[in-house]
């Protein structure tokens, strides 16, 4: 007991208060990095109308910044070991802010070089982040990974849900109405410097700069099976989940729902997507993960199957059927990025997440594009469903693949964290 006192003697008096805590930051964070991304998709009627595009040049708005995700993922580690993950926050926000600023410009060059701009930021603070909440709070990031779910979900549904109000009740123009949100990024980029200055000044460990020379790069991650194994399985999710956000609301309206229905259906799965996301890493706090996924998956591929190919029309059913499943996507990415935030190695952990979101986002950005083509080919969406339903075995199959080492050493730091 004593020595409990002397060590609670030691400790700094200095408290930092809760909203500049780097977890909310980076929740915070979290959120812009959707909100610019998602924004476009409600309008872009109005911006090929505007601007005189084909269908192929409007298809690039949804295509390309998945792409540039996927890209420049994978030079986020190069960028934690020359600045650390605090300075590479501050760098990539100041080029998402940037990107947006320039969409304010209503010509097509300015439409799509702001995207790639912003891409590129969102496509490194997808990798960071991570690799920010596994240093800073290496015994609760599986935890908090589901808080960072949650931002990227909130930042989603509120960038789709309010371009098109904007527009409406504010009257603004559609490039006003998708870059107004830079207002938010440069809100959040001077909020993480007064977190990130006062935590300095405190002389808090956590915004201290990181000695990264040891950080591994993304080519050090190929060389082990383990880290391959959990790249693919974020890919696989990410894949799917996309897959399902790009074609769902077309499956249900094959099912007999009206564009309007067919709209609110997707927003309640990404809703869902949301306590999923926070009660996804808690399960693997108080149970084996593979078990944890095993059960994923029994709900998930009925749920799926259901709603892909009833939707709407069985009311109550269709309903129940794409809440499950929202719940379950929100789920499954929240336990694939703890899997990457909670690896025992820090030093690869970087890499790792480069690794992940790269190979993820690029599955993304060409998945819905080959079921597509199956649905067709074929004339009708019967296979494309079925196989992103079925999508979950490939992820059991990847899981049970990871050796029993790595099992061990995640389970025992799993069971290390505190109950929050």
């Amino acid at each position: 007991m004593s020595h409990s006192r002397a060590t609670g003697a030691a400790e700094p008096t200095h408290v930092v208060p809760f909203f500049l805590h780097a977890i909310v930051i980076l929740v915070g964070v979290s959120i812009t990095l959707r909100l610019t991304v998602n924004n476009v998709a409600p309008v872009i009627p109005v911006i090929r109308e505007s601007l005189g595009l084909s269908e192929a040049e409007a298809g690039w708005l949804g295509s390309l910044p998945l792409l540039v995700f996927g890209i420049f993922a994978f030079a986020t580690p190069a960028v934690v070991r020359r600045f650390g993950a605090p300075l590479t926050i501050v760098i990539l926000l100041v080029i998402v802010a940037a990107g947006t600023a320039v969409r304010f410009i209503p010509t097509t060059l300015a439409l799509m070089g702001g995207t790639i701009l912003l891409s590129i930021g969102v496509g490194m603070g997808n990798a960071v982040v991570p690799v920010a909440i596994r240093t800073f709070y290496p015994r609760r990031a599986t935890a908090y990974m589901g808080w960072f779910s949650v931002g990227l979900n909130v930042g989603a549904s509120l960038g789709a849900a309010a371009t098109v109000p904007l527009m409406q009740q504010w009257g603004l123009s559609w490039n006003a109405a998708i870059s107004v949100w830079v207002v938010v990024i440069v809100a959040v980029l001077v909020w993480w410097l007064i977190g990130w200055g006062l935590a300095k000044k405190r002389d808090s460990a956590m915004f201290r700069r990181q000695e990264n020379a040891s950080v591994a790069g993304v080519g050090a991650m190929f060389r082990e099976p383990t880290l391959l194994a959990i790249a693919a399985h974020m890919g696989v999710q990410s894949a799917m989940f996309f897959a399902i956000m790009t074609w769902g609301p077309t499956w249900f309206q094959v099912a007999g729902a009206s564009d309007a229905e067919s709209g609110a259906i997707l927003g309640a799965y990404a809703l869902a997507a949301i306590p999923g996301a926070l009660f996804g890493p808690k399960l693997l706090e108080f149970t084996r993960w593979r078990t944890v996924l095993v059960g994923y998956g029994i709900v998930f591929i009925p749920a799926v199957v259901t709603m892909g190919f009833f939707g709407f029309g069985n009311g109550i059913l269709g309903w129940a059927a794409t809440l499950v499943a929202g719940v379950c996507a929100g789920a499954h990415l929240a336990m694939s990025l703890a899997l990457i935030a909670g690896y025992p190695d820090l030093t690869k952990v970087a890499g790792l997440s480069a690794l992940a979101n790269g190979v993820g986002f690029l599955l993304a950005s060409i998945w819905p594009v080959g079921l597509g083509a199956v649905a067709e080919q074929l004339g009708g969406w019967e296979v494309p469903i079925i196989s992103v339903a079925l999508m979950p075995i490939v992820t059991l199959g990847i899981t049970f693949a990871i050796n029993q080492k790595f099992q061990a050493e995640r389970e025992a730091l799993a069971q290390s964290l505190p109950h929050l």
